[in-house]
């Protein structure tokens, strides 16, 4: 059974918990809807996705929040002298930053679930959903994902800006014809008179502009057909190193976006079961396998980042102080990304280089906010 004080110090951390929980999650929530909305989203497909797309921003949420809740509780509790009071009534601290601790283990729990099995399903379900929506906005099918899309199956780019109303002014940077090939006399040796060929192979490529575009799909539905206003094509020849301009008025291009990427699915559309066997097949090449170590590993790191959050969040609120719940905010803002993103993104980009292996590259965030924690709780236990 809890006592009297620990039933006071969890209603104290739940209290501040669900607002910043709140907060948190609509803030994640606006931040990516507004981005599918400015391109045509249908209104009706609203709830869909903001049920799809809960699991992800829960499991970023959840960890935050508990940490704003520990430093927002603690914090008040130091400034109100509570503290004080128990530890001189020969109470340890330790009852007290129990219930934190608890609940940091309950919402690592929960996070696992969200992470290796509810976040892959709605993304794989959000994935399946904007296929039917692109049906409806095919301005979508272009720009859903990133503002400069490859062409698949090409070295082709599109750079797109000022979209409003299903038109924009657009830029094709396009590689078209054969290869060129250019032949270049160089020396061997600076000492010889020997001079070897050496044949060097480019491409022609081509840049087109347009304004008042329109992006539309064909009868077939395989096809995106980008329909180009007044504009101007210049091809560049880097064989004669000439630029040739012409302008037009009205253009297509035709190319096939969907049928690329049906082909592909992506580590976060797995559950970290299927991934798992999916990493033991021996045909992976070992670009693939790492893809899929970091994506295990990651969430896994952000599942039990709640307990190394809340390990952090107790001594910061006692050494700060400070009850403001606005301060709790700041505290886990700093820290979520001032110290545990960038050395997420850190330890991601080094185990792709292979200098860290995937296990730690993913788990060094966790580590670092755990030990700084653990350093701070047990200089506060011992005052």
């Amino acid at each position: 059974m809890f006592s009297i004080l620990q039933r006071y110090v969890y209603r104290q951390l739940l209290s501040v918990f669900g607002l910043t929980f709140g907060g948190f999650t609509l803030i994640m929530l606006v931040g990516s809807l507004y981005k599918p909305l400015s391109l045509g989203l249908p209104p009706s497909y609203l709830p869909r996705v903001v049920v799809l797309y809960l699991p992800y921003a829960l499991a970023w949420t959840t960890p935050i929040s508990l940490l704003a809740a520990c430093t927002a509780a603690y914090g008040r509790m130091g400034n109100d002298n509570e503290l004080t009071v128990i530890q001189t009534s020969g109470i340890h601290l330790f009852p007290i930053i129990l219930p934190a601790l608890l609940l940091g283990i309950i919402f690592s729990a929960a996070g696992l679930y969200l992470n290796n099995v509810a976040a892959p399903i709605s993304s794989l379900a959000r994935r399946n959903l904007g296929r039917e929506i692109i049906e409806r906005a095919p301005l979508m099918a272009m720009f859903s994902q990133d503002p400069i899309i490859k062409i698949p199956g090409t070295n082709s780019r599109v750079f797109a800006w000022d979209i409003a109303n299903n038109r924009l002014d657009i830029t094709v940077f396009q590689e078209i014809g054969e290869d060129v090939e250019v032949k270049e006399d160089y020396a061997i040796d600076k000492d010889q008179e020997e001079i070897e060929t050496k044949e060097i192979r480019r491409k022609k490529w081509s840049i087109i502009r347009a304004k008042g575009s329109t992006i539309e799909r064909s009868p077939d539905r395989n096809t995106i057909v980008m329909k180009l206003g007044n504009g101007t094509a210049h091809t560049f020849d880097p064989g004669d190193r000439r630029s040739v301009g012409i302008q037009f008025r009205d253009a297509a291009i035709e190319f096939d976006r969907c049928k690329e990427q049906d082909k592909k699915m992506r580590p976060k559309y797995y559950t970290t079961r299927d991934l798992w066997n999916r990493l033991k097949d021996p045909s992976n090449d070992t670009k693939s396998r790492t893809r899929g170590l970091i994506e295990v590993h990651r969430r896994q790191s952000v599942a039990l980042s709640c307990l190394a959050f809340a390990i952090i969040g107790i001594p910061l609120g006692m050494i700060s102080r400070k009850g403001n719940r606005m301060i709790g905010f700041g505290v886990a803002l700093g820290v979520m990304f001032f110290i545990f993103y960038p050395l997420l993104l850190a330890g991601e980009g080094l185990s792709k280089s292979g200098t860290l292996p995937p296990w730690l590259g993913m788990w060094m965030p966790d580590i670092a906010v755990g030990v700084i924690g653990i350093y701070l709780l047990v200089k506060v236990l011992r005052k």
